[in-house]
């Protein structure tokens, strides 16, 4: 939502009828570039990328 600047109104919404969304990473077992998905994944589950998605308003679990 802070991405978005003015162009979006937010709405409350009761905490109670808020939806738990998860988002998942994964590499495709087939895939021909692992080594890149590989540090693709690292990289958004490591400092760089958790810093990242925080900055642009999701909530990370914690580390691992």
């Amino acid at each position: 939502m802070r991405a978005a600047g003015d162009r979006v109104r937010a709405i409350p919404v009761p905490a109670a009828a808020q939806p738990v969304i998860a988002y998942e990473v994964a590499v495709v077992s087939a895939t021909p570039r692992r080594a890149a998905a590989d540090a693709y994944v690292a990289r958004l589950l490591g400092a760089p990328g958790r810093a990242a998605l925080t900055d642009a308003g999701f909530e990370v679990p914690p580390a691992r």
